[in-house]
């Protein structure tokens, strides 16, 4: 399941947070493009991670423990602070 079919559901706003924690959201590839600084995607379905990196304004993700490998979060920059990947 997608956030949304192009164009974004975001269209027009300017969001900082995004929290789609519990969702069946698999897919932000399309939202990439949004100054996103925090991301929640507790209990989503993530299917690729790498788009994530595209999220160059991304400060915080949070994760549920085991939610994401450790090859997974070795793609992320550095300057992005995980929580609960523990």
């Amino acid at each position: 399941t997608r956030l949304a079919a192009s164009p974004s559901v975001l269209a027009g706003l300017q969001p900082r947070t995004l929290d789609i924690s519990g969702s069946e959201i698999s897919d932000l590839s399309s939202e990439t493009g949004y100054a996103i600084e925090s991301l929640d995607v507790r209990g989503c379905p993530l299917g690729r991670v790498h788009y994530l990196r595209r999220f160059v304004h991304l400060k915080k993700l949070v994760i549920h423990p085991g939610q994401l490998t450790q090859k997974e979060l070795a793609m992320l920059p550095d300057w992005v602070e995980v929580t609960g990947s523990r």
